[in-house]
């Protein structure tokens, strides 16, 4: 038995168009949202300290506690019954012995940026398979007798359990007060996004969000009037709003920017987080500091909540409301929606939720997304191949950090059985009837005509890698130019949580190798496609290395779309940002890339994910 959703199934928001009245008033829509002071963050502190060393059980019972078990087999890995050991580091014995396991992936003075990237996997494995394995032992799944007569509460000897309508969801409440005290904690975030401003970011800052641009959960970090973070060039004292916003008299706002200048277009982006961990303010310094920089535009953070307390459709609901609003202030054709992991599903499903009301946006970027929350995805050969529990943890391995049973326990908390088999919740289930509006031709307020483009990439040794490509064949089959990469060896999500975190924790000038900066310039590279976007490229040191005479030459077929355009002379940049020079001439470095086309005979990609 699984818990059912509270309120209403799933019901598409373009059945029942949006109405003005329900979108906010510009100036509430760019209004500056509030931080929270430290005393509130100590608050915060305090409470997830208390989840974590007090439930369900108190940490002087440390075999029924949960940050007792997760210290003790994230150090030892002794319920998968390894004693986890790196293939090399110097660091080793601090590995195996401090629970916070940073020294590892801090080796900064012995590490090629591929090896700290290998070391990231290794704690991303220590922690999310060895660490959390004994959760579900004790937030098991309700069992089924032949009759289906068993109900959660026979299963958790008549208490509720986190599965069945039980609120908040106490699995991911703990799980994310862990992620809280991890990434999310209001000490970590200011350190970082400091860290990052001097080293990737300098001409950037940010802002938070005023709380009609996102949602947030009752155990977020965060409190009513933090939608998100606005990223944008620090060349504006203030966040640049584009041509069309008005005050409440119809005026426009004294922040608007010129059409087509900087600040007038905007990066929509969903953020990972398994919709059980993590909040926006983390992925700030992760990449859209670094986004905004390489760009000269504004990138948006969206806050939405997490299964503690909302489940679906509540997430899909206020996304969808934010991104008409995006629609109506910057216009489609200025709008590029992003997202990564479970972001990606939601960005995905809202598309597909608005593709009969609004027209589709410039482009669509999906980095490692997570679009099939149905049961039958774990029968796949990537599920069961690329599982961390497949050799990976006695040594740094080639497999995911993601564990499958991980993976089912969160889709479970998201949505209930019937309705992960709706497109709203998997994505992947879409028709080429549903996607076909999404490759439609649309005009632009300037009356040019542009198609929207997709940007799909994932890591070979994903364990979600089966549903990505075939996510990819299904968007090329409905008439969609679909770019895609995928990074070999990669872990889940590597370029959004390792391009920036490992850059910026050691030495080295050159990154042209390392899977996750090549990932990003080659997003840099597709992003100069789409029109208003050419003057987008990638630092660098990301960009690869040119070729001993020797090499040989890159296959020219599959190659990057020719329907790229280098940068137009004399176009706008940011005051303040420093001319970079183009990737147009620099594509022949770039690893190969798969354009995939409409009406292909036979897929460039190669999948056995059955539909």
């Amino acid at each position: 038995m699984e818990r059912a959703l509270t309120g209403n199934p799933i019901q598409p928001l373009c059945a029942t168009p949006l109405q003005r009245d329900d979108l906010p008033s510009d100036a509430e829509f760019f209004r500056r949202g509030t931080e929270n002071g430290r005393l509130v963050n100590c608050e915060h502190l305090c409470a997830d300290l208390y989840r974590l060393c007090c439930e369900p059980s108190c940490c002087c019972h440390p075999s029924e506690n949960m940050l007792c078990l997760t210290a003790y087999n994230t150090c030892a890995g002794a319920s998968a019954g390894v004693f986890i050991w790196p293939l090399w580091c110097p660091c080793g014995c601090l590995t195996c012995c401090c629970p916070l396991k940073v020294c590892d992936v801090l080796c900064c003075t012995c590490k090629t940026p591929e090896a700290r990237c290998d070391s990231l996997r290794y704690i991303g494995q220590r922690v999310l398979f060895a660490g959390v394995y004994d959760v579900q032992k004790t937030f098991p799944f309700p069992t089924e007798d032949a009759d289906n007569n068993t109900t959660e509460a026979d299963t958790y000897k008549g208490h509720d359990g986190p599965w069945e309508g039980a609120y908040p969801n106490k699995f991911v409440s703990w799980f994310e007060s862990l992620g809280d005290l991890m990434t999310s904690c209001g000490f970590l975030a200011p350190l970082c996004i400091g860290l990052n401003t001097r080293r990737v970011a300098p001409n950037t800052t940010w802002q938070p969000a005023s709380g009609v641009v996102g949602q947030r959960d009752s155990q977020m970090n965060d409190n009513d009037d933090f939608g998100g973070a606005w990223v944008y060039p620090s060349s504006f004292s203030e966040l640049p709003t584009p041509p069309n916003a008005k005050d409440s008299d119809g005026n426009p706002l004294p922040t608007n920017v010129a059409a087509g200048a900087p600040g007038s277009r905007v990066i929509y982006w969903a953020h990972g987080s398994a919709f059980a961990i993590t909040q926006a303010k983390d992925f700030v310094w992760l990449f859209a500091q670094m986004l905004s920089e390489q760009t000269g535009q504004v990138v948006l953070l969206g806050e939405y909540g997490l299964t503690s307390s909302e489940v679906a459709p509540s997430q899909l609901n206020g996304w969808t409301k934010t991104y008409t609003k995006l629609v109506e202030v910057y216009g489609a054709e200025n709008v590029i929606v992003a997202g990564d992991s479970a972001g990606g599903c939601l960005t995905l499903a809202t598309l597909l939720n608005t593709s009969s009301s609004l027209p589709p946006p410039a482009g669509l970027a999906l980095f490692s997304p997570w679009v099939d929350l149905r049961n039958s995805s774990v029968d796949t050969y990537s599920m069961q191949n690329c599982n961390p529990e497949d050799g990976a943890l006695a040594h740094y391995g080639t497999c995911d950090y993601l564990p499958v049973d991980g993976v089912t326990a969160v889709s479970y908390a998201y949505a209930n059985s019937a309705d992960r088999e709706d497109k709203l919740v998997s994505p992947y289930v879409a028709t080429a009837d549903d996607l076909a509006p999404l490759a439609a031709s649309a005009v632009g307020a300037d009356g040019q005509e542009y198609k929207m483009k997709c940007f799909l990439t994932w890591g070979t040794g994903e364990i979600l890698k089966d549903q990505q490509e075939g996510m990819g064949v299904k968007l090329a089959d409905a008439g969609i130019e679909v770019t895609t990469y995928a990074a070999m060896d990669m872990p889940h999500d590597s370029a959004v949580v390792g391009a920036c975190m490992i850059y910026n924790t050691g030495p080295g000038s050159d990154y042209s190798n390392y899977e996750p900066t090549k990932t990003w310039a080659l997003f840099f590279d597709w992003l100069q496609g789409i029109r208003g976007w050419e003057d987008a490229t990638a630092p660098p040191n990301w960009l690869p290395a040119a070729p001993e005479p020797s090499a040989p030459a890159v296959p020219s077929a599959p190659t990057v779309s020719a329907s790229k355009k280098a940068p137009k002379k004399g176009s706008n940049k940011t005051a303040g940002r420093v001319a970079r020079p183009s990737l147009a001439s620099q594509r022949s470095l770039l690893p190969p890339v798969t354009v995939v086309e409409s009406g292909l005979d036979a897929p460039l990609i190669q999948t056995g994910y059955e539909p």
